[in-house]
């Protein structure tokens, strides 16, 4: 064809052009050929502009608040999220009796120490306490991986002892979002609380006092030989004098130094980590923690299977934005794979409330394609500031598997 594409032949060619063209297409012929070509071409563009599109997911988010609360107090409600990849923004309405309860105020999340702010919060309708709704949004469109907090909401107490109330999430009005604007599956888990009664300290002074009298007025030695003689007269002099000052200063020593108890609180801890693993790849699993009052330490052992995963490194967690600290860690036994112990403990007494999570733990992928490892939780325990054990009601293992 190339040959035969002469000034003269122009006018000849025309009526032909199309058939031959299409069979024998060369390089130099492209610039007569341009009108003809755009349609072969978009077929092919398709396929590069389409998104990447984020893995499917499911997550767990659900209302953690104190079983029992105070008459005339306020308490936190928090909503939780288990461990989410790309998290962007979410909105849920949050239902209660509002005459038991009522919202004062809703404030961030962190979720894996990345804070997770409320855009805006409101009642439903506008102004009428019973129903709130929150949005969270997070600036960018990064996206956060992790488990954690969404939003925290501040309650008071309004109704009286015996009095309960259901928080609940309208699950018609509830939507988490990725950062590419894709729903995440969720499941709703509500919550409830029960109004107890103020305690009354008053006890607490009269035991003291009763037995102090006894040994000061036993001592006087003068006091039996003196009854017989002269009876009621010579009693109430003698006894009255020692008795008055003594019963004050020691009444008022004994109240104060009374310790008050950590309450009775129950939780759960459960390890976190991606469905799956690229090969030779690495990883974080996180160990989470529900809501929790006065956290001090806790220890407990983490085993999967070394040849699938090995354990690199083990960093501090946080509650509620607090670090918790990792403060010792290792294989059991001793530099062998296959069990790390790990051991929380928090400086001073002060202790931290809130949920989150104890630490992350990296792994690098030792294993091949289609191979799968346990996560599992064991020889778990944790304590609080007064060193009593917090009840676990359960440990949650994981599980991860290879892939290309």
């Amino acid at each position: 064809v190339t040959a035969s594409v002469t000034p003269s032949v122009t006018p000849s060619i025309s009526p032909t052009v199309t058939a031959s063209v299409t069979a024998s297409v060369t390089p130099s012929v492209s610039p007569t050929v341009s009108a003809t070509v755009t349609p072969s071409i978009t077929p092919s563009v398709t396929p590069t502009v389409s998104p990447t599109v984020t893995p499917t997911q499911t997550v767990q988010v659900s209302i953690e608040a104190p079983d029992e609360v105070t008459e005339g107090t306020s308490f936190t409600a928090y909503v939780n999220i288990t461990y989410v990849e790309d998290f962007d923004s979410a909105n849920y309405d949050v239902a209660y009796d509002d005459d038991i309860v009522e919202v004062t105020d809703v404030s961030d999340g962190a979720i894996n120490g990345t804070n997770i702010p409320v855009d805006d919060w409101g009642f439903i309708p506008e102004g009428v306490q019973g129903v709130v709704r929150i949005i969270n949004n997070v600036a960018g469109a990064p996206g956060v991986n992790g488990s954690g907090t969404l939003a925290q909401i501040e309650f008071s107490v309004v109704g009286s002892p015996c009095d309960s109330s259901d928080l609940q999430f309208n699950v018609s009005e509830s939507v988490v979002y990725d950062r590419w604007a894709q729903e995440i599956s969720a499941t709703w888990v509500d919550d409830s609380v029960h109004v107890s009664a103020a305690p009354t300290p008053t006890p607490t002074v009269t035991a003291s006092v009763t037995p102090t009298v006894s040994p000061t007025v036993t001592p006087s030695p003068t006091i039996s030989p003196t009854v017989s003689p002269t009876v009621s007269p010579t009693i109430s002099s003698t006894i009255s004098p020692t008795v008055s000052p003594t019963i004050s200063p020691t009444a008022t020593a004994t109240a104060s130094p009374t310790p008050t108890p950590s309450p009775t609180q129950t939780v759960q801890v459960w390890i976190e980590a991606p469905a799956n693993a690229s090969e030779s790849g690495s990883f974080s699993a996180t160990v989470n923690i529900s809501q929790v009052e006065d956290f001090d330490s806790a220890n407990y052992d983490v085993s999967y299977n070394a040849s699938v995963i090995e354990v690199t490194g083990v960093v501090s967690g946080s509650i509620n934005g607090t670090e918790v600290p990792v403060d010792d860690w290792g294989f059991i036994p001793e530099g062998v794979q296959g069990v790390v112990r790990i051991i929380n403990n928090l400086p001073g007494v002060g202790g931290v409330t809130g949920t989150g999570y104890l630490s992350q733990i990296q792994f690098d992928v030792v294993g091949s394609v289609n191979d799968s490892s346990y996560l599992n939780l064991s020889e778990g325990v944790i304590y609080d500031i007064y060193a009593n054990e917090i009840t676990v009601t359960a440990w949650l293992n994981d599980s991860i598997d290879i892939v290309p």
